[in-house]
C-alpha cells in the first residue's frame, strides 16, 4: 500500500510541471529533401526497430498528462510514416490533450482525414516544397510527390480541417516565394507564409551532410533581408538593440528550454528543446521517467553556465546580443557544443545590423561599445 500512496502524493505535487511536449515519432520520411538534417529513409528497418514502441509512447503520454501537459505535437521525419500513427494520435486526443501535427501531407489518406474530422487536431502544419511537379521534386529529392501533396492537402481542406502552410528557407524556394504564396492561396491558405530564414545543420551528421545543407542556405545577407521582411522583427530588433534592454547572462539556458515545454526524440531521449541533443542535457526516458527528469535532471541543466572563453569574449561582450538568434540549440546543431559561437548566426546578425544602419561593415559587435 505504501508505494501507491507515495506515488500518488508525488504526482499531485508534480501536477503543473509540464505544459507541452514535442514528440518526434520517427526520423524516417518518404521524402529525401537535401536541406533536411533528419532524413532517414521510409524503409530504414534499423531506425524503425530503434524507435519508441507504441506502448512506450502511450505510457509517455499518460505520464505527461498526469504532470499537467495539455498539448502535444507529433513531428518527425514525418509522423505519418508510422503505422501506429492513428492509434497514438487518438490516444493523446482521448487524454484531452490538444494535438498538433507537423507533416508533408503526402501520406494523409481518407481514413486519416476522417479521423481528423471526428477528432479535430489543434493544428496541422504542412511543409510546402514547390509550386509544381518539377520544383517540388527538386526540393524533396524524389519525383511524383507533388500530386500526393495536393491530394493530402485537399483531403483535409474539403473536410474543413484548419491547416497552416510553411516552407523551408532554401535559397531556391525563397527566390520563388511569390509562386509558393500563389499556390498557398489556391489551396485556401490566405495568410502570409511565415518569414523563415534559417536552415538547421545537425552536428551528429557527417561533415558531407552539413555541407549539403549549407549549399541550400541563403547567404547571411540574404537571410538578414528575409528576417527583416517581417516589420515586427525589424521594429523589435532595432528597439532592443538601441535600448540594450537584454543583458548577457552566463546561464546557458536563459530561454524556455529545459522548463515546461520539452521535446522527446524518436528513441526516447528527453531534450530541453527540439534541437538540443547534447549528452550533458538529454535524459533517457526508457530507463527513467518524465517526473524524475522534471524534478531532478532539468533543474541541473538550468544551472549550467558558459565557461568557453571564446563564447564569453565574443557573445558575452557583443552589443548585438539582445537581438541575436544564437542560442545553445544553434551552437549544438552547428558545432556539436553548447558553447561555441555559430559563425552563420553571427554573420546573419551582423548583416542585419548593417542593414538597419547600426554598424559599419567592418565593425564587430564585440569590439564596439555603442551603436550608431
Amino acid at each position: 500500500m505504501t508505494p501507491v500512496v507515495v506515488e500518488a502524493k508525488v504526482l499531485t505535487t508534480a501536477k503543473g510541471l509540464l505544459e507541452f511536449l514535442d514528440i518526434e515519432l520517427t526520423e524516417r520520411c518518404n521524402l529525401f529533401c537535401p536541406h533536411c538534417y533528419i532524413r532517414r529513409d521510409f524503409f530504414d528497418q534499423e531506425a524503425s526497430n530503434d524507435e519508441m514502441s507504441t506502448d512506450f509512447v502511450k505510457k509517455l503520454l499518460r505520464e505527461a498528462a498526469s504532470l499537467g501537459c495539455s498539448g502535444v505535437r507529433f513531428t518527425g521525419g514525418d509522423p505519418l510514416v508510422r503505422r501506429d500513427f492513428s492509434e497514438i494520435y487518438l490516444y493523446a486526443y482521448n487524454l484531452n490533450m490538444k494535438v498538433s501535427i507537423a507533416t508533408n501531407a503526402t501520406l494523409i489518406t481518407d481514413e486519416i482525414a476522417d479521423m481528423f474530422v471526428a477528432h479535430p487536431p489543434e493544428t496541422v502544419s504542412i511543409s510546402l516544397y514547390g509550386w509544381d511537379e518539377e520544383s517540388y521534386a527538386k526540393s524533396v529529392g524524389r519525383s511524383g510527390y507533388f500530386s500526393k501533396f495536393l491530394a493530402g492537402v485537399n483531403r483535409i481542406r474539403q473536410r474543413g480541417i484548419t491547416f497552416k502552410l510553411k516552407y523551408p528557407p532554401t535559397k531556391f524556394l525563397v527566390d520563388n516565394s511569390a509562386k509558393l504564396q500563389a499556390l498557398a492561396k489556391e489551396l485556401g491558405f490566405e495568410e502570409e507564409l511565415p518569414y523563415a530564414w534559417e536552415l538547421t545543420l545537425h552536428s551528429r551528421n557527417k561533415a558531407t551532410d552539413c555541407e549539403r545543407i549549407k549549399a541550400c542556405r541563403m547567404t547571411p545577407e540574404e537571410a538578414a533581408i528575409q528576417r527583416l521582411r517581417d516589420p515586427e522583427i525589424a521594429k523589435r530588433d532595432r528597439q532592443v538593440l538601441i535600448e540594450g534592454r537584454k543583458r548577457f547572462t552566463q546561464k546557458i539556458f536563459d530561454c524556455r528550454g529545459a522548463r515546461k515545454r520539452l521535446s522527446v526524440d524518436a528513441y526516447g531521449q528527453l531534450q530541453p528543446c527540439l534541437e538540443v541533443r547534447h549528452k550533458a542535457v538529454t535524459y533517457e526516458l526508457q530507463t527513467g521517467s518524465l517526473q524524475d527528469a522534471l524534478l531532478n535532471h532539468l533543474p541541473n541543466c538550468r544551472q549550467l553556465r558558459f565557461t568557453n572563453p571564446l563564447y564569453l569574449e565574443r557573445c558575452g561582450k557583443c552589443i548585438l546580443r539582445p537581438a541575436c538568434p544564437l542560442c545553445p540549440a544553434c551552437s549544438w546543431m552547428e558545432c556539436g557544443d553548447l558553447e561555441i559561437p555559430s559563425e552563420y548566426h553571427c554573420q546573419v546578425m551582423h548583416a542585419e545590423a548593417h542593414l538597419l544602419g547600426l554598424l559599419n561593415n567592418c565593425e564587430k559587435g564585440w569590439e564596439v561599445k555603442t551603436l550608431r
